[in-house]
């Protein structure tokens, strides 16, 4: 992305998130080394992947961020 990273992207997300009560779930790729994920996990972002993941795991992440997102919203 231009102009700003991810982790960068994500934390300016969360914070106009504030206090509303919502949520984007937000899932970075990267190529880079651990220390480029543990900055996208502290920035807020859901899940972190390899850019080369197998489709099997991406839609793993989807499926547990749709299911989480399902069960909130029964609760409310």
């Amino acid at each position: 992305m231009p102009g700003m990273a991810g982790a960068e992207f994500t934390s300016e997300i969360r914070r106009l998130e504030g206090s509303t009560g919502l949520r984007l779930p937000v899932i970075g790729m990267t190529s880079h080394t651990n220390t480029v994920r543990k900055e996208c996990q502290d920035s807020g972002m859901d899940a972190v992947l390899p850019k080369d993941c197998a489709i099997d795991d991406l839609f793993d992440v989807h499926e547990s961020l749709i299911f989480a997102r399902s069960v909130i919203t029964s609760l409310l």
